[in-house]
């Protein structure tokens, strides 16, 4: 069976009962956020510069600089491995500040990202990544400790860099109570996860990442194929040999959508008559209720979509998915005339494929795109 990873967005606060020690922890959280981000960025800086020295040959003359350790190489000029030059770098300037397990996983995660995106950096395709604020902050799976269920919180509680956390489930739709308990059980394997803050719902995030066996369906034991074609009057048209099916139609995902957008628009007009006297959040607070809605309908209904497409896979007993047209459709959106625009604001196609690939993953069925 295929090994499967996936990655569970479970919101977490600081399980202190003390305002004071919990507004501490908390400040805490957010200086060592602040520091990561500025980390990662230093990482990617000298990564860039290692893999780039021989270029820099006017800063010597007739000797050959070659950016390899010089255990290994004659010719190095490294005293270490390339991964722990910059892992040296941020113990000496950050080791007091932020627990190592936070600086270890991140020096790993940045150089990961800069050796599978170098070759990219040469051939025009991406600039050097930038790392905005609010970085995840990646730690060890064994700095996560005493996970467990509380019966009087009715919540996981864990501790994290000495920082005692509980879990907030909510209606828990996506199972993520499950799948902890799974990881407890030892059905599920923990690996290396990271924590996120969100400033825009001021929220703290457990990313929690687990590996597992595909689920009971294997789809490498299938051989036939799932056939579907993405369009703008039908999301989704799927085929397998004489099984056919259409997954959603245009006034079902408009309808809703359009709705959201003249509220907004509504809104928009009526916020002049609102009272004033607190500034210019008190003014926008009813737009800032609906920032997030349309985004966030668009991406429950890709979901919806791409779940069904999986299942129909599923019964139809296929290993394999193959979307036709899918960058066809995705390239139309890109259109600047008024009709592209609308299709783009509509239709939003350019997350479907990983939605689609991330289901179909965990049943160890193939998605091809063309």
């Amino acid at each position: 069976m295929k090994r499967v990873i996936i990655t569970r967005k479970i919101q977490i606060v600081v399980n202190e009962d003390n305002k004071e020690i919990r507004k501490t922890h908390y400040e805490t959280l957010h200086y060592w956020n602040f520091t990561l981000t500025r980390c990662a960025n230093l990482i990617a800086t000298h990564q860039f510069v290692i893999e780039n020295i021989k270029d820099l040959m006017y800063l010597v003359d007739e000797v050959k600089v070659k950016a390899a350790d010089i255990k290994k190489d004659p010719e190095g000029i490294l005293n270490t491995s390339r991964m722990n030059t910059t892992y040296r770098l941020l113990s000496k300037k950050h080791l007091e500040d932020v627990p190592s397990t936070f600086l270890t996983t991140l020096n790993s995660w940045v150089c990961k990202n800069f050796s599978e995106e170098k070759q990219d950096y040469y051939t025009g395709k991406r600039s050097l990544r930038n790392y905005r604020k609010n970085v995840p902050m990646p730690f060890q799976k064994k700095s996560l400790n005493y996970f467990q269920w509380n019966e009087k919180l009715n919540q996981f509680t864990f501790t994290l860099a000495k920082i005692p956390f509980k879990t907030y489930l909510g209606q828990d739709r996506s199972g993520n109570r499950q799948i902890i308990d799974r990881v407890l059980s030892g059905e599920y394997k923990l690996s290396d996860s990271s924590l996120k803050y969100d400033d825009r719902k001021n929220k703290w995030y457990l990313l929690l990442t687990v590996s597992f066996d595909s689920m009971i369906y294997d789809g490498s034991g299938g051989d036939k194929i799932c056939n579907a074609w993405l369009g703008f009057e039908i999301p989704i048209i799927s085929k397998a040999e004489k099984r056919e099916t259409e997954i959603g139609s245009k006034e079902e995902f408009l309808h809703r959508r359009l709705q959201i957008q003249a509220k907004l628009r509504r809104l928009q007009v009526a916020i002049r008559y609102n009272d004033g006297g607190s500034g210019r959040k008190r003014k926008l607070q009813a737009i800032e209720r609906f920032h997030e809605k349309e985004k966030h309908y668009v991406k429950t209904k890709m979901h919806l979509y791409s779940k069904k497409l999986v299942d129909f896979a599923i019964d139809s007993k296929c290993g394999k998915i193959i979307l036709n047209n899918y960058k066809e459709v995705a390239e139309d959106t890109k259109k600047e005339d008024n009709q592209g625009k609308l299709l783009l604001r509509n239709w939003s196609y350019y997350g479907l494929s990983d939605m689609i690939n991330y289901k179909a993953n965990k049943y160890n069925i193939e998605v091809e795109v063309l």
